[in-house]
């Protein structure tokens, strides 16, 4: 009687080098598929990082322009403010307001001045209404970093009027990771945060902050 054969078939021997090619050539297409889905997902969530940063930095200091403005009697134009704040602030890069603010009355004036490597820095100060030659001067506070107006689109305008009496300023802030130099220009904003507000007073004396501190180093 012939015996039955005990050799195992060759599908028994595991994979062979040609199907090993195969699972690694589909595996090489998975990754090549799913790796530029990975990196723009964590792209995707750096950048909502970044936003919320610059959202959470910002924002504040937009609110506490709103409640100046807001109690403002004088708006001093933007536009006109030349070396009021710095020699090298461009038009509409800087204001000046009379304004009851958190229950004081006081000459309140911002700025957005190229700070370098730092980006745009948006800069407050105050000093009391009649200030003179001799007296203190105020310093300037960092409110705000990155700031990316360009010179086209600076962030303080008054609306529809030049006089001090003007009752709206339009604010738009810019923010981005980097800053255009002095000219204002270069780089994407992550965020845009824009507003009017109307001032809420009778119209005040133009001579209580026509008197303004030196720009440069303060004492």
């Amino acid at each position: 009687m012939a015996r039955a054969s005990h050799g195992g078939s060759s599908a028994e021997a595991g994979f062979g080098l040609l199907e090993m090619l195969v699972a690694m050539l589909i595996m090489g297409v998975v990754l090549a598929m799913v790796g530029p889905v990975y990196s723009a997902i964590e792209g995707s969530e750096q950048l909502t990082q970044s936003v919320n940063v610059a959202d959470d930095q910002v924002r504040p200091v937009l609110l506490q322009m709103v409640a100046e403005v807001g109690s403002a009697s004088v708006l001093y134009d933007p536009a006109t403010e030349g070396t009021n704040a710095g020699a090298s602030v461009p038009a509409g890069f800087s204001v000046r307001m009379l304004t009851q603010a958190y229950g004081r009355l006081a000459c309140v004036q911002w700025r957005v001045v190229d700070a370098g490597d730092a980006g745009g820095v948006l800069e407050e100060r105050s000093w009391p209404p009649g200030w003179q030659s001799g007296d203190a001067v105020p310093a300037w506070d960092i409110e705000a970093t990155t700031i990316v107006n360009p010179a086209s689109d600076p962030p303080f305008t008054l609306s529809a009027s030049t006089t001090y009496d003007a009752d709206m300023l339009d604010i738009h802030l810019e923010v981005g990771n980097g800053y255009g130099g002095s000219s204002h220009s270069s780089a994407s904003p992550l965020l845009d945060l824009s507003t009017s507000v109307s001032t809420g007073n009778s119209p005040g004396d133009p001579a209580s902050c026509s008197v303004v501190p030196p720009a440069g180093v303060v004492s």
